[in-house]
């Protein structure tokens, strides 16, 4: 079985749809995928390009985003590296006033009972509500 490991263009084209030629390609992989005649994955990073993309170019809003890579994540056929955490992290992110990148080293640090290094004013401070 061949195996494809997704780019962030891939993942952007299939959400967004604006290049209706690429999202076409994009949906014939996820239906072989599907059907089990190739094995996709995505590593954790493209999701950290596919935030910032959509929110600093396209101007989505952190639900908007938060909703449309849900959406992605959740298509159980496509394997997503470190899906739970993802998932966490999406959705803190969704409610909190720190950045993604901040908020994937805040819940990584909650999670192994470690501390912040930083002179973040408001990383440090959530670091302290816990």
């Amino acid at each position: 079985m061949k195996k494809y490991l997704l780019d962030s263009n891939y993942i952007l084209r299939y959400l967004l749809n604006d290049i209706s030629s690429q999202a076409d390609i994009v949906g014939q992989y996820i239906q072989k995928a599907k059907k089990g005649e190739v094995a996709i994955s995505a590593p954790f990073i493209v999701f950290l390009e596919c935030v910032f993309i959509l929110t600093k170019l396209y101007k989505f809003s952190r639900v908007q985003v938060v909703e449309s890579l849900i959406k992605f994540i959740s298509i159980p056929f496509i394997e997503i590296e470190q899906r739970n955490f993802l998932l966490t992290t999406l959705l803190f992110y969704r409610d909190a006033t720190i950045s993604y990148i901040d908020t994937i080293l805040y819940l990584e640090a909650r999670g192994s009972d470690r501390e912040i290094l930083t002179f973040d004013k408001k990383l440090l401070k959530l670091g302290k509500k816990t």
